[in-house]
């Protein structure tokens, strides 16, 4: 609202001089009640104006702070506004930015097209191989069901086995039982076999003296052919009997090793019996 002025105080009249004349006495008393009336209804108004003036001054006073808040208000508009510009600033530049990467967007688009078009082709083809890989695979699975079954065969056969390597297995540690026991018989052979070699040493260490004796004794020339072809008999079983020893040397769980040393045992009685007409021949 527009300020109101103030009003103007109103003046006051301008008192004419009194003539002194004596007749006109009472005049002067009627004009001072008279002026006082005047002074008093001016300052009536004076008050009345000064009331107005106050009250004008309050709506005045009023309007000022209306103004001023109204002037804040603005101001934080304004600043709201220099915010929004600068906002709106930065959205453009990042709308510039956009716009650079829309285009380059565009352009990269172009060449996904082309890329788009080969991927497609090759699309069609994966498809094609696909149908094949699918019929390949029901191939595979029949091909696997196929194999499911033989691996089933093979698992009752590797059951059926394992039981007939249990049964091996108990009848091995029999063998190996049985073998050991073989084993003791065979070191016991061995013994009695070093004792044969022994027995054989001292029967070649005889039929060197023999020899000797046939040279000092040819006069017994007849007596000692029969001993002589008893000597070759002798050599004969002794040669037989090495053999006999070495094939039971190689046989190590026969029952025909027990033959063969049987027969060596025999050879060698034959030889001590041997020996025993020759030093009796002697």
């Amino acid at each position: 609202m527009p300020a109101v002025p103030p009003p103007t105080a109103k003046t006051p009249p301008v008192k004419t001089p009194v003539s002194a004349e004596p007749s006109t006495s009472a005049l002067p008393l009627e004009e001072a009640i008279a002026v006082q009336a005047r002074l008093r209804q001016d300052l009536n108004e004076l008050l009345k104006a000064h009331r107005q003036q106050g009250r004008v001054l309050e709506r005045n006073q009023k309007l000022l702070e209306q103004t001023e808040q109204e002037l804040s208000r603005q101001r934080g508009r304004a600043s709201a506004l220099e915010s929004d510009v600068a906002e709106q600033r930065n959205v453009s530049g990042q709308h510039l930015e956009r716009i650079r990467e829309l285009e380059q967007i565009v352009d990269k688009h172009a060449t996904l097209e082309t890329a788009y078009e080969a991927l497609d082709r090759e699309r069609q083809d994966l498809s094609a191989r696909v149908a094949d890989l699918s019929r390949s695979r029901t191939n595979a699975t029949a091909e696997r069901d196929r194999l499911a079954a033989q691996l089933a065969t093979a698992h009752a056969t590797i059951a059926a086995r394992d039981a007939e390597v249990a049964a091996r297995k108990v009848e091995q540690e029999g063998v190996e039982a049985r073998f050991g026991g073989l084993q003791s018989e065979i070191e016991a052979l061995k013994r009695a076999n070093g004792k044969l070699q022994a027995d054989l040493d001292r029967a070649l260490e005889a039929q060197a003296a023999h020899h000797h004796l046939q040279l000092e004794f040819e006069a017994l020339s007849a007596r000692w052919d029969v001993a002589r072809a008893q000597l070759a008999e002798a050599e004969s079983a002794l040669k037989s009997s090495q053999a006999t020893i070495k094939a039971a040397q190689r046989l190590s769980s026969s029952v025909e090793w027990r033959l063969a040393l049987d027969g060596v045992l025999d050879a060698a009685s034959e030889l001590v019996r041997f020996e025993r007409g020759t030093l009796a021949l002697v």
